[in-house]
């Protein structure tokens, strides 16, 4: 990672510690901010505006206009909301132009989930040797926090634990990747999938299983039998672990008992009727209706909380830069690169599915802003793909 920093010690620096800090929620906002700071400082900015730029920056003035006429609970959340979209978003950009050769950027991402996550994976260890493997509570204390700030909820851990998901499918695909990087993957993947099942997370399971086939239907989509073998090999570990009791009955029965009544899986845990009047809210309600004392309670939808808090005037540019983003990503397939895309796919994967259903701007902004980094890294990509001879699919 020091090669995409090289010259930029600060920021470097920075980056790890906001990624490191992530769970620590008294802790981590400061830091995101100091960090945008930084790069405003040390990132040429002006070069990497582009309408996806100008529509996240008109996205965070609508919603810090509309959080300071009713309600601003933290100066520095309404700071970071304000800079942060913007200043992400061309830093990923930045970073695509420091690269040498595409498979540092899957380098970079290895690096970056291991870091955002290792903390919630330490966690959840400390959590499985004291009180068993399934937590019926669905909450913990953080390692490494304070008392007032030693425990989330199994929602804001999941989301977390999200993007270490697209490990398990990026090892089973030939990127070229070297394979220490492949089995760093390989970790951040299985202790993705312990935390879900320890805390009898829902979510994660459908992630690593839409990632899982997507990216494999992606890269082996005109060979057959590699996908048969593939998951024939799934099926084989899955009964080699329920043989070794690692998932045993108590885990099939933490997911029956949380299926039974609202919470069901027909409902998507409650969310449908949340995304129901969250739709029919943005027109009822155009400045947002968590003011308006209808609905305190997240809207579990990056886009409807967007709505809920900011309004329509903050959810449309949003709206229309996440279209513009995905544009941008799906040229981007058609290059059939072998090296850095698989990863890309799975990570938009995880993204979009996590921040689909879950409470992301508000809950853990840093997640947030790393969703916009990536779009960044897609924008900046196609740049340089369309500029230069990519016949060997490297970045020269």
């Amino acid at each position: 990672m020091h090669l995409l920093f090289k010259g930029n010690r600060i920021l470097q620096i920075l980056y790890c510690m906001m990624l490191l800090s992530s769970i620590w929620a008294g802790v981590s906002i400061h830091i995101i901010v100091i960090f945008s700071f930084a790069i405003l400082m040390f990132v040429p900015v002006t070069k990497y505006i582009d309408k996806t730029a100008v529509l996240l920056f008109l996205f965070s003035i609508a919603y810090c206009l509309t959080l300071m006429c009713f309600d601003v609970a933290s100066w520095t959340n309404l700071i970071s909301y304000l800079i942060c979209p913007f200043l992400f978003y061309c830093f990923g950009r930045f970073i695509v132009d420091r690269v040498e050769n595409i498979n540092q950027l899957t380098t970079f991402w290895c690096i970056s989930i291991l870091l955002f996550s290792v903390v919630l994976y330490v966690s959840v260890i400390q959590d499985i040797i004291q009180n068993g493997f399934i937590n019926i509570t669905r909450t913990f204390s953080i390692w490494g926090a304070k008392a007032d700030n030693s425990a989330l909820s199994a929602t804001l851990y999941g989301l977390i634990a999200s993007l270490g998901l697209v490990g398990l499918p990026f090892f089973f695909i030939k990127t070229g990747t070297k394979p220490i990087i492949k089995c760093i993957f390989l970790t951040l993947g299985i202790c993705s999938i312990m935390t879900v099942l320890q805390l009898v997370n829902r979510t994660g399971l459908v992630v690593v299983a839409l990632t899982f086939i997507v990216l494999i239907l992606y890269y082996y989509r005109n060979k057959f039998y590699h996908i048969i073998a593939i998951c024939t090999a799934l099926v084989i570990i899955f009964l080699l672990l329920i043989k070794l009791q690692i998932i045993n009955q108590e885990v099939f029965q933490a997911y029956i008992d949380r299926n039974d009544g609202v919470s069901s899986v027909s409902t998507a845990g409650g969310r449908t009727e949340l995304w129901i009047t969250g739709l029919q809210n943005i027109f009822i309600y155009p400045l947002g209706w968590a003011h308006e004392k209808i609905q305190h309670s997240y809207a579990h939808n990056l886009w409807l909380d967007v709505a809920r808090v900011g309004g329509i005037l903050s959810f449309i540019p949003l709206v229309i830069a996440t279209v513009f983003s995905y544009k941008t990503f799906f040229k981007l397939l058609r290059f059939k690169d072998r090296k850095f895309i698989p990863l890309l796919l799975g990570l938009n994967v995880c993204f979009f599915l996590s921040s689909f259903v879950e409470p992301v701007i508000e809950a853990i902004p840093l997640y947030f802003y790393l969703y916009l980094m990536l779009w960044g890294m897609q924008s900046q990509l196609l740049f340089k793909f369309r500029s230069y001879d990519y016949s060997r699919m490297e970045i020269r």
